[in-house]
């Protein structure tokens, strides 16, 4: 994990292996890190391409709905200390 702090802020890169269908790749994921008190938020987004991990596109009506190859992640993640 590597980052940038400005404030109570930080940008992140989380690094890490993600594995689909049995092929592992490595991914990075940057967020945006905020601290305030026992709060901790993360917000971010990242994006796969299905075919890096031999997930073949899918198809519904004959045809005439197909899914990308790029699936898009976000996330928001609240924590609190206790």
């Amino acid at each position: 994990m590597t980052g940038k702090v400005t404030g109570d802020e930080y940008d992140i890169e989380i690094g890490g292996n993600l594995t689909l269908h049995g092929i592992t790749r490595r991914i990075v994921i940057p967020a945006k890190v905020t601290v305030r008190g026992n709060d901790l938020r993360a917000v971010g987004e990242f994006s796969i391409d299905r075919g890096d991990y031999g997930v073949k596109a899918t198809s519904a009506f004959h045809g005439m709905v197909r899914v990308r190859d790029k699936i898009e992640f976000t996330f928001d993640i609240v924590g609190h200390k206790v």
